[in-house]
């Protein structure tokens, strides 16, 4: 399992917003250095499985490709248990 999610939020009156600050930080470190899709799948064979997206904040879930005709993944929720 793979997860990617975002490590800036968009939130006023944080350090970031200083734009000298911003234009260093961005001059020396890539902030959006995540890795793309397609990249990630070429190099691990992993696919997205599910997204979400919030408030400024996002997460991603990547699993391993499963063979052709087979389901990516399958879940079971109980909530007698609180377990996936």
């Amino acid at each position: 399992m793979l997860v990617m999610y975002s490590a800036e939020w968009s939130v006023k009156g944080r350090l970031l917003d200083i734009h000298p600050v911003r234009s260093m930080v961005h001059t020396f470190l890539d902030p959006n250095i995540n890795a793309t899709r397609e990249e990630i799948r070429a190099a691990l064979g992993f696919v997205p499985v599910l997204h979400w997206d919030r408030g400024g904040q996002w997460i991603e879930i990547y699993l391993p490709e499963p063979p052709v005709g087979q389901a990516i993944w399958s879940c079971r929720y109980s909530s007698a248990s609180r377990t996936f």
